[in-house]
């Protein structure tokens, strides 16, 4: 039985200004064909949800659906028509199966989508406590803020695992084990708060301090070692800063103009950044990486009291941001969700936190610049 839905689709728009439930279209079991522009231009509709059994998307079947933000394509699906997504809205996820025609479709053209997938942290922590020269307050409280955040939202509930206080080779140890089972549909991410370093080599680059305070992570090993784990990563690192030598193997980064042997913050941000964006073994740059960095320039990353608790204002203003605030126990709303569509991407993210940093002199940074595809959190209310 063939379903024709440009006759569907009148009927559908009269009703969509009438009832709210009308922007949640699910379409009838027995469709096994949706025709060219079915829904071309419907400015209604927010989610629609094609049953299994359906063969084929006819060209621009959804084509400037602006609203549009939860696509539903069964693995039955084997024939999308051109630019049948054509000027959607730019946080359109694609919900589908493993392996299936619009799994690979969304992956090829940089479309966020969900497709089996599992969402895991793993948050770490370096208060340094046997090391008084070194020792923070923030990190713990950053952490256990993170845990709440991630694990708030209904669309991407993230399996946290939050450590304290981790050598390097703990550090490395941790990724392998919490991200051992991601395969190419899941979403990997790793938080770090504690000091940032220079290594002390030729190349000098930004490294992750560990708690022992002599072991360290360079930018590239850690690129390394993520390049291990299947699927999309997200690294977002929260680096408090101190000025003080540490010994002859690292320096803790400083933010002196006048300190010849230190590494600037712009120089560990870039570090990071670039290690990040280099191209994969797909030839997209940077295509499975999504990095955001707490400061840029020579500039410090600070703590702050936030509440009854120090914290990184980083870290603070990005939980805020996706609706989790420690002095608040219940926003309604995502203030970082700049269209108010429930979905926050990274840009969106990085926009509000970058916003909320600059009149504490502190500047974030971001992998890729202007993503608005790739939702890191979808929240229903």
């Amino acid at each position: 039985m063939r379903i024709c839905y440009s006759v569907l689709l009148s009927i559908f728009v009269v009703f969509c200004t009438h009832s709210v439930k009308a922007e949640q279209f699910v379409l009838p079991s027995q469709t096994v064909e949706i025709e060219e522009a079915a829904f071309e231009g419907n400015t209604q509709v927010r989610e629609i949800i094609i049953p299994d059994g359906t063969l084929s998307i006819g060209d621009y079947a959804f084509s400037a659906c602006r609203r549009l933000g939860w696509l539903t394509i069964p693995q039955s699906v084997i024939s999308l028509g051109d630019a049948f997504i054509h000027d959607c809205a730019d946080d359109l996820l694609i919900r589908t199966s493993p392996q299936s025609v619009a799994c690979l479709y969304a992956q090829r053209n940089q479309i966020d989508y969900q497709a089996g997938t599992t969402y895991r942290a793993l948050l770490i922590g370096q208060t340094y406590p046997d090391i008084p020269i070194l020792r923070l307050n923030g990190p713990k409280n950053d952490v256990n803020a993170m845990q709440r955040c991630l694990e708030q939202f209904d669309d991407t509930a993230y399996q946290t695992t939050s450590r304290m206080n981790l050598t390097a080779n703990e550090i490395l140890e941790a990724i392998s084990s919490v991200f051992a089972d991601a395969d190419a549909e899941d979403v990997s991410l790793l938080y770090y708060s504690g000091h940032g370093v220079s290594s002390n080599d030729s190349t000098s680059q930004g490294a992750l301090l560990g708690s022992d305070g002599e072991s360290y992570i360079t930018a590239s090993t850690l690129r390394s070692a993520l390049d291990q784990i299947s699927g999309r990563k997200i690294v977002i690192i929260d680096s408090c800063y101190s000025g003080n030598m540490l010994s002859s193997k690292l320096n803790v980064i400083s933010f002196s103009k006048t300190a010849e042997s230190t590494l600037s913050t712009e120089a560990f941000t870039d570090s990071f950044i670039s290690a990040f964006s280099r191209r994969t073994r797909s030839g997209l740059a940077g295509d499975c990486y999504f990095v955001l960095t707490a400061a840029a320039k020579d500039e410090e990353s600070f703590e702050g009291q936030i509440g009854n608790q120090i914290m990184g204002l980083f870290t603070s203003y990005l939980t805020k941001g996706c609706r989790y605030s420690t002095t608040q126990d219940d926003i309604r709303t995502l203030p970082a969700d700049d269209n108010g569509n429930g979905v926050l991407t990274l840009q969106e993210i990085y926009q509000y936190v970058r916003a909320s940093l600059i009149p504490e002199g502190q500047h974030a940074q971001v992998f890729p610049e202007n993503c608005h595809w790739f939702g890191i959190f979808r929240f229903t209310p």
